[in-house]
């Protein structure tokens, strides 16, 4: 991670809030935690990949399409809300704590994901848009831009293909 990449995610983090969940950072000092997010994403060619705890899901440098995500908060007591946006579908009902949103068996390309949660934490969250990169970090608190709330895109025809997520214990 460079340091511009650093400062982006410390300012994306809401004013009083703490990281406490994330491999990936533990190296800037930040303190982890035995409680995680458990993410699962359905790809393009190799089906779901397993539960982990890591920050990311999904594919980088593949090319390959997310099909379907399970979200579920892993020893907190929090609530995780999520809905996608999917190919010729457009966005799916909320689904909470570990059920699915997305397809699988159809060939579809989440394109864009809404997270919210109830309770104590808080996920702070960004995607990797095929052809766009990195978009900025959003909060499941609010959008750091009200124009758009989620994650990805809409009407652009691109595949969401990772997903980084970051769990914040709100202030």
């Amino acid at each position: 991670m460079t340091d511009g990449e650093y400062t982006d995610l410390l300012s994306s983090v809401p004013k009083g809030s703490e990281i406490v969940s994330n491999d990936e950072y533990d190296k800037f000092a930040m303190r982890r935690s035995p409680t995680g997010l458990l993410k699962n994403a359905h790809i393009e060619g190799y089906g779901w990949q397993g539960f982990s705890t890591n920050s990311f899901v999904g594919t980088t440098g593949e090319g390959l399409r997310m099909e379907a995500i399970r979200l579920n908060f892993s020893g907190l007591n929090t609530d995780i809300t999520y809905s996608t946006h999917l190919q010729r579908i457009g966005w799916t009902p909320n689904v909470s704590n570990g059920a699915v949103s997305g397809t699988t068996g159809q060939s579809r390309r989440i394109e864009a994901i809404e997270i919210s949660t109830s309770g104590r934490y808080l996920v702070l969250y960004r995607g990797h848009v095929q052809g766009n990169g990195w978009g900025p970090w959003h909060t499941s608190a609010g959008p750091p831009n009200p124009m758009q709330s989620f994650v990805g895109t809409t009407g652009q025809s691109k595949r969401l293909e990772t997903l980084e997520l970051i769990i914040l214990k709100r202030g």
